[in-house]
């Protein structure tokens, strides 16, 4: 069967015109598009993207502010060599110069703060101890557009003569759509309100608390930091290793006078968390019962830092429903928690490799996802791995003595995810290389490209060849959600992520610009531009094809090499 597929071709050609062009020339397919010629520099281990966490949306927060802290963050650049990184469409691309090593001996460790008008603050702490690529999604709640599982409460009250609160005041969060849990807060009265340098605080005092519940998968792929925590403070004040949470529900509970910020209070303020009564409790396997106790941390949402604080005891309400307490003289995030102790770290961590069929360096990329083979409860962030055979990838902070399994899926984003492969279950134990026998995974009759583009300036002295370099994301039409297509790393370009008779949407960023292709199908078509004809025919599931030499117009190279 022979089939012809130009888009992504012409995608990677021009690296992204724009789409309103009917009749292309060699002029439009260089137009606004500016080239690198040290493209060997910079790699590009991370990419974060920031999206809405309700999936009945497909809006990106507005006027996104992301600070990245952390050790690690005088290491980073933007794909194109500067230092003011910033999010575009919610999408950060963070590289590193390519000489600088990541190991297990020299982590890159990032803390991104998220902040956007309308939305609760975020943060996700990264990371990474080699140089895989990771795609990460981080989900952000909009105040006005919550998604399932998450709800938000809001009071206030007025201090009075000596600064203390007038009157008793509680504030809860409604059951709402699915909610069938509560959070509430209690400020007694009499207690004052203190900013981060211990001034008490006079005026109106704004509550706002929103609770996320462990119900939902909406919910769990929201919280703020994070299921997986990577900076962790123990019960006696040590500097723990991360650890996976198990949760029983969180709370992000903010207090304002103004434009201040309560940080403090002079006695202790009431917190209660509902509980699922279907949670289980990882340290007796079974669900959780009046007299459980459960561990309180507080999260700093400057440095994303976990704190433990104190265990809450697991009551029973008059209403009959579970809920924990606890009693807090400072405001923060607060998470119930409980976590997997005995776990396979960055020193130790666990090993996959893939059985399949694919041979070559050029085989195709999948995404795989460490599940629990019981309660299909995820460990972990997804992580791409090469589907060529005996490829390996490492895996840290995973539980031990625990059945998982492996799922190779369709997108890092849950909410646009197929799963097309799912591996036998296997015990997991540190050090330990664990072999997935994928032989008859092949993605569902995927296009495989291999591309070689490259263009030349003539010099009068010595012709110089232009191979562009640049992320791609694509999205099936009809989903909201970006994802990872491939990298043009100096004009070479592979892919094994689109499927004939589908359509898409494609986009790339470079040198703070954008460039789109939007709804586009992938079938036969011939585009001619200028002199140039594009028509590559694939014989069964394979293409391999070159646009090499193209000639760049000798204005377009004085603007790059300097005239």
């Amino acid at each position: 069967m022979k089939r012809r597929l130009t888009t992504p071709l012409l995608l990677v050609a021009t690296l992204f015109y724009t789409t309103t062009c009917s009749d292309l020339s060699i002029d439009s397919l260089t137009e606004g598009v500016v080239l690198n010629l040290d493209f060997d520099i910079f790699r590009t281990p991370l990419i974060v993207n920031f999206l809405d966490a309700n999936p009945n949306t497909t809006n990106t927060p507005n006027n996104l502010n992301v600070r990245i802290v952390g050790p690690s963050s005088d290491r980073i650049y933007t794909t194109d060599g500067r230092k003011d990184l910033a999010p575009q469409d919610g999408i950060l691309e963070v590289s590193v110069d390519r000489e600088d090593s990541i190991s297990i001996n020299n982590p890159l460790e990032l803390t991104f703060i998220a902040e956007a008008p309308g939305y609760l603050k975020t943060v996700h702490t990264a990371v990474l101890y080699d140089t895989a690529f990771q795609f990460v999604p981080v989900n952000m709640i909009s105040l006005n557009n919550l998604p399932l599982g998450v709800s938000l409460g809001r009071g206030s009250f007025q201090t009075n003569s000596t600064g203390g609160s007038a009157s008793s005041t509680a504030v809860v969060t409604p059951l709402t759509g699915s909610k069938q849990e509560r959070a509430s807060v209690t400020v007694r009265s009499g207690t004052i309100s203190r900013d981060a340098n211990g001034n008490a605080l006079s005026g109106t005092v704004d509550i706002q608390m929103v609770h996320f519940d462990n119900r939902s998968e909406e919910s769990l792929n929201a919280f703020p930091g994070g299921l997986e925590a990577m900076n962790v403070i123990g019960p006696n004040g040590e500097s723990m290793d991360p650890v996976e949470f198990v949760t029983a529900g969180f709370v992000a509970l903010d207090m304002f006078v103004g434009s201040s910020e309560v940080k403090t209070f002079s006695q202790p303020i009431e917190v209660t968390v509902g509980v699922n009564p279907a949670t289980i409790n990882p340290e007796t396997g079974a669900v959780v019962k009046v007299g459980d106790r459960v561990p309180v941390w507080s999260l700093d949402d400057e440095t994303g830092i976990w704190t433990f604080e104190q265990e809450a005891v697991i009551t029973r309400n008059p209403f009959g429903q579970m809920e924990a307490s606890f009693d807090a003289d400072h405001l923060s995030w607060w998470n119930l928690d409980w976590f997997y102790g005995s776990r396979c770290t960055f020193r130790n961590p666990v090993t996959l490799q893939v059985n399949t069929n694919y041979e070559s360096y050029g085989a195709p990329y999948t995404i795989a996802q460490l599940v629990d083979a019981n309660t299909g409860a995820r460990f972990g962030g997804a992580r791409y791995l090469s589907l060529r055979n005996g490829s390996a990838i490492n895996l840290y902070n995973i539980p031990t003595g625990r059945n998982l399994r492996v799922q190779f899926l369709s997108s890092a984003s849950y909410y646009c995810q197929d799963v097309l492969f799912e591996s036998a279950s296997f015990n997991t134990s540190c050090q330990t290389e664990f072999i997935i026998d994928a032989l008859q995974f092949i993605p569902d009759n995927p296009l495989l490209i291999q591309a070689t583009v490259s263009g030349i300036c003539e010099r009068e002295d010595n012709d110089i060849t232009i191979r562009p370099s640049a992320w791609i994301y694509y999205r099936e039409s009809g989903c909201g959600y970006w994802n990872w297509l491939s990298y043009v790393r100096r004009g070479n370009f592979y892919s094994n992520r689109l499927v004939a008779g589908r359509t898409y949407d494609f986009r790339v960023y470079y040198g703070g610009q954008r460039y789109d292709f939007s709804d586009i199908p992938i079938e036969s078509t011939t585009i001619t531009a200028g002199n140039y004809q594009l028509d590559i025919n694939l014989d069964g599931d394979m293409a391999i094809f070159n646009i090499e030499n193209l000639r760049i117009p000798e204005r377009y190279c004085d603007d790059l090499l300097g005239g």
